[in-house]
């Protein structure tokens, strides 16, 4: 074993470490302000406090063939890539930046890989912009604190091989106007509280889109929001591939203007007792949500009424496919105005028309009638319950401009607790008011 107290460089402007046995140190104090690299490089156990005064300090490098620990680098305003190697053991690093105080964050922290041979654990890691955040536990639990960017951010990839991924405080954060790529592979759970089915891990980027992967045999509890309401220039939406297996509960929240964005949800699941539960908030032009084999449960929770005067929500399709299926309109609401108002509509409602035949709304017929309006089957769309016939008026029972989603592969349809119609396929179908009527 190579055991030290502090090391304190006061004079070059790299240090190389170089080792046989465990090495071990307190410190690495970089006393004359000068120090750009750290390279340690041994053949078993690497265990180092702090690194400080790290005001030049570009790039760590460290790797083990045992076990690794890092304490916290949180002054290094220099600082672009960090990577910490355990071939065979666990690899621990503290802290990555200086947790709020955004001063002497990391201007630029290009790279952060941190691998290991068994599990890997990080503190918070946060810099003023972000690259590719790198993350695997090939045999255990990977676990990060939390990922945050105040401006731009790379692709965060984390993958537990043979383990979960523990989001400790629930946060991936960035500002980036670009968009950013969150892909998380697990074989048992993705979540904040480190047990299948804890608390929903959260990822943000509040100027931009989100794209992200989930894969494996994990059960993933995970929210996502792009954007910022009504906010022209930090717009944005999500597209989630969840390919992972055990399942996901989700809350997905799109922030665009409207007629802009477009939204995907693509689900799977290894069995047919597999639950999928996504609940849609906000706006984006289209939202494509497509089921699995599993229980999906798609809640289109709210749209327009959080827009601007005379908006449209998202006009959406949900092919949720096998398995026994829910699609629930439960509090959504719009404005009054939502649709064309110009035209004399008043939403209240949702026709939802689950047949296999069209309908069309002839209520209290007159001759001649003018606004006599159609719903095609498969579709659902804004409605307007106090429309009547008549031979001048334009609007009738189907909001012009309003949301029209398209649907299919559902058994269980659960109102908006709005002034709904519904209308049931032949055979097996379930229909419940959003009120429980």
């Amino acid at each position: 074993m190579v055991a030290q107290n502090d090391i304190n460089v006061t004079a070059g402007t790299s240090l190389t470490i170089n080792a046989v046995k465990d090495i071990t140190f307190d410190d690495i104090l970089a006393g004359s302000d000068l120090l750009t690299s750290v390279t340690v490089v041994a053949s078993d156990k690497v265990t180092i406090d702090d690194v400080l005064n790290e005001a030049v300090l570009a790039t760590v490098s460290i790797t083990a063939t045992d076990d690794l620990s890092l304490g916290k680098i949180t002054d290094a305003d220099k600082l672009t890539s960090i990577t910490l190697t355990s071939t065979a053991g666990s690899v621990v690093v503290d802290q990555i930046g200086d947790n709020g105080a955004v001063t002497t964050d990391p201007d630029s922290l290009a790279t952060v890989s941190l691998s290991g041979g068994t599990t890997v654990t990080a503190g918070i890691i946060e810099a003023d912009i972000i690259g590719n955040v790198t993350m695997t536990a090939t045999n255990g639990l990977l676990t990060v604190s939390e990922i945050t960017s105040a401006g731009a951010m790379g692709t965060v990839a984390l993958t537990a091989t043979a383990g979960g991924v523990k989001i400790d405080t629930g946060d991936i954060v960035a500002a980036d106007t670009a968009g950013i790529t969150a892909n998380i592979a697990a074989s048992t759970f993705i979540n904040v509280t480190g047990a299948s089915g804890g608390a929903k891990a959260d990822v943000t980027n509040s100027k931009g889109d989100i794209a992200s992967t989930l894969s494996g045999a994990a059960a993933a509890t995970i929210n996502y929001t792009a954007g910022v309401v009504n906010t022209a220039a930090n717009s944005g939406s999500v597209s989630l591939i969840a390919s992972n297996t055990g399942g996901i509960v989700t809350t997905v929240t799109n922030n665009e203007l409207v007629g802009v964005g477009a939204s995907v949800v693509t689900l799977n699941a290894s069995s047919s007792s597999i639950v999928n539960s996504v609940t849609l908030l906000g706006y984006s032009s289209t939202t494509n949500v497509t089921g699995s084999i599993g229980a999906d449960t798609v809640v289109n929770s709210d749209g327009g009424d959080i827009l601007s005067t005379d908006s449209t929500n998202s006009n959406d399709t949900y092919a949720l496919g096998n398995g026994t299926d829910t699609l629930s309109y439960v509090g959504n609401t719009h404005g009054a105005a939502s649709g064309t108002s110009s035209a004399g509509a008043t939403t209240n409602g949702y026709a939802m028309n689950f047949s296999s035949s069209s309908i069309s709304f002839d209520n209290n017929p007159v001759s001649s009638a003018t606004n006599i309006t159609t719903l095609a089957a498969g579709k659902v769309a804004q409605y307007d319950s106090t429309a009547v016939s008549s031979a001048s008026a334009t609007a009738g029972n189907i909001v012009a401009g309003g949301e029209t989603d398209t649907v299919s592969g559902v058994e269980v349809v659960i109102g908006s607790s709005l002034n709904d119609y519904m209308a049931a396929a032949s055979g097996d179908m379930s229909i419940t008011g959003g009120l429980g009527a």
